[in-house]
């Protein structure tokens, strides 16, 4: 095996291919590259893909490790952001005997279509490594690529069923300031092309309601205004718990006390969440 050195997991310039729980088969979005990241972000192996899979190969008989449940939930951070923001809702879905992952997708370097094209990858990968059964949790903007996701119906779709998804903080307030944002040369090449699609009027078109069961979490959100919104006039908008429910094609809603801001770390929302996928109610 490689000789093991630590990493920050990736964030912005990596993108997951492959996941078993929190080991992932990683791929730099310049060099081509990959890497066998294990459950402390250490390089285990590195190269090619195929070399990758060797390694993991070994790596998965040493440490004896078990193999993936059928039902699987796999969680969607936001924008700007990373896969250790689920960690506490990943803890909680293992605490309950459920299988939870969560998935880096370089959301200020890409465009939904690459992220998408990434997705289903994994989700590829994840069927031929004995899952049946996908659901989801999303956080923000990873709503939209889920439904982007959905509605594309790429290959894994026949050989994966769908369970249930959870959409905490769905509205996106920030479309409208990342709208403003993108006018700007040196802030829209900084924030990508995603920022782009979800600007304003963009993001509207982008929504289609998938087909599945679908459980929104809908913290409450400081009505102060952050020094940008101030700056550049933004408007915002704070809907009722109708209007989102109905937007989102929600089956059920919640509104817990939990900040927005801090909603993955609240107790009460990762109960929730864990709680809709294996009942299909809050």
């Amino acid at each position: 095996m490689k000789d093991c050195f630590f990493t920050l997991g990736g964030g912005q310039f990596w993108e997951d291919v492959m996941i078993y729980r929190d080991w992932r088969i990683q791929r730099n979005l310049t060099s081509r590259k990959f890497r066998l990241l294990d459950e402390f972000d250490i390089v285990r192996g590195e190269g090619g893909f195929e070399a990758c899979l060797r390694e993991w190969e070994k790596c998965k008989r040493a440490y004896v490790l078990p193999p993936l449940d059928k039902h699987l939930t796999l969680c969607l951070h936001s924008f700007g952001q990373t896969r250790k923001a689920f960690r506490r809702i990943c803890s909680e879905f293992r605490a309950r005997g459920m299988e939870a992952a969560a998935i880096d997708y370089p959301s200020m370097q890409r465009g939904i279509r690459g992220h998408i094209k990434q997705l289903e990858f994994v989700l590829n990968n994840l069927a031929t490594d004995g899952v049946k059964e996908v659901s989801f949790v999303t956080f923000g903007c990873g709503n939209v690529v889920l439904e982007q996701l959905l509605a594309h119906k790429g290959e894994w779709t026949k050989r994966l069923k769908l369970g249930r998804a959870v959409e905490i903080a769905p509205q996106i307030r920030g479309s409208h300031l990342l709208e403003k944002l993108s006018c700007y040369k040196f802030t829209s090449f900084v924030l990508g092309a995603m920022a782009k699609e979800l600007g304003g009027e963009r993001f509207a078109k982008l929504h289609a309601v998938p087909d599945l069961e679908i459980g929104v979490i809908a913290p409450a959100k400081s009505r102060r205004r952050s020094f940008w919104e101030a700056l550049l006039r933004v408007r915002r908008k704070f809907d009722s718990a109708a209007a989102i429910k109905s937007f989102c094609g929600a089956k059920e809603l919640i509104k817990p006390r939990a900040r927005e801001n801090r909603a993955l770390n609240d107790k009460a929302v990762c109960t929730a969440a864990a709680y809709f996928v294996q009942k299909g109610k809050f």
